[in-house]
């Protein structure tokens, strides 16, 4: 069960969007004072508008190991920080979100291999996923001959991803090193 190949399967960390690969110079979660994160947030969101003519984010997904590393980190700063420096600019129904896939040893096999962080407007609109169900027949109710009719036994399932009508409100953010997260 399942694919041989998970490379060729889009889903909502692998898609064919712009890519910015210099922002993100090290784990956010290492940031140290509140100037380099106000500098740091800006230069997301000044990134995110000229991709996006001029629509403002209001998600961010980390990779796991970097939100967690605020919580265990002697540093000062929390998430809380940067969902609240975000919040100043873009609007108070800013979130961070953490993301297991976003780390880089658990998308190998996707072919992502990196840490990957996702600036994004999630709508309505934008963004949607259709989940797909199984249908399971019951042969006590309904056997191979029913009133003259032949009838199959079906079931059916499929992978889900996400489905995305505007790939503009979307960047990805990578970080190629590894992030170790050290429990203090």
């Amino acid at each position: 069960m399942g694919l041989k190949d998970y490379k060729n399967f889009k889903g909502f960390l692998n898609l064919d969007i712009k890519i910015n690969k210099k922002i993100i110079i090290k784990p956010i979660s290492k940031i140290k004072n509140y100037k380099q994160l106000e500098k740091f947030v800006y230069n997301l969101i000044k990134e995110y508008t000229k991709n996006s003519k001029e629509t403002l984010p209001n998600s961010l997904i980390i990779p796991s190991k970097d939100y967690y590393g605020f919580k265990n980190s002697s540093i000062k700063i929390k998430t809380e920080d940067l969902e609240n420096e975000f919040k100043k600019i873009v609007g108070k129904d800013f979130k961070v979100l953490d993301l297991i896939y976003s780390n880089k040893e658990e998308n190998e096999k996707y072919g992502i291999n990196t840490n990957r962080y996702v600036l994004y407007r999630y709508s309505k609109d934008n963004l949607e996923i259709k989940v797909d169900y199984l249908i399971l027949s019951n042969p006590d109710y309904f056997p191979d001959y029913f009133n003259d009719f032949e009838t199959s036994q079906i079931m059916f399932g499929r992978f889900s991803s996400i489905i995305i009508e505007k790939p503009e409100p979307i960047i990805y953010f990578d970080y190629y090193n590894f992030i170790l997260l050290v429990i203090e």
